[in-house]
């Protein structure tokens, strides 16, 4: 049954099943779908439009997430647990593979394209400082998640206020690169 639990091993091998994902996606998209978008819609898949849609993966893994969180916790409140930080809900990692797929979509439009966009764009006496802003985006980008974590947030709203802030920031990326100018020569 799906809400039968499965060994902690099989949790602990999560990280892993993103990592294999993510070395699935990598040629899935460079040879099957961008080709597919270019070829059949006619939409070229420029690193703007695939740093948002990886934005968009983000927003929708953390909304599920925080979805089965809900499930999780109105579970635990129907066994009379009402510890709002330790959530006992007995379902299974299948719930979560969802998520893992899109957040390791993600992971391969976001941080792969955006290292990719943020090298070939830069002038090339830049490169190092602009790369290495990139890096920088995303220290902040953990350290905002940890004071997130320290905030007296009840476990059951947590994804919500990513899926929030991932909305925002989602907007105001598409506002201000709506009209992104690439380098002569960098995108066909």
């Amino acid at each position: 049954s799906l809400f039968l639990s499965l060994s902690s091993h099989a949790a602990d091998a999560m990280p892993s099943f993103n990592d294999c994902l993510v070395i699935l996606i990598i040629p899935l998209l460079d040879y099957i779908i961008y080709p597919h978008m270019e070829n059949a819609l006619g939409i070229v898949a420029t690193p703007v439009r695939r740093i948002g849609a990886g934005m968009l993966c983000t927003l929708c893994s953390f909304a599920l997430a925080g979805l089965l969180q809900l499930y999780i916790s109105s579970a635990d409140e129907r066994r009379g647990n009402d510890d709002s930080t330790d959530c006992h809900g007995n379902v299974s990692l299948a719930w979560q593979v969802p998520q893992y797929i899109l957040i390791s979509f993600a992971e391969v439009l976001v941080a792969v394209t955006g290292l990719e966009f943020a090298y070939s764009q830069a002038p090339e006496r830049l490169r190092n400082v602009v790369t290495s802003l990139w890096f920088l985006s995303q220290a902040f980008g953990t350290l905002l998640v940890a004071v997130l974590a320290e905030l007296p947030i009840p476990i059951r709203w947590q994804y919500f206020v990513y899926t929030i802030l991932m909305c925002i920031l989602l907007i105001v990326y598409v506002v201000i690169n709506r009209n992104f100018k690439y380098r002569e020569g960098t995108v066909t």
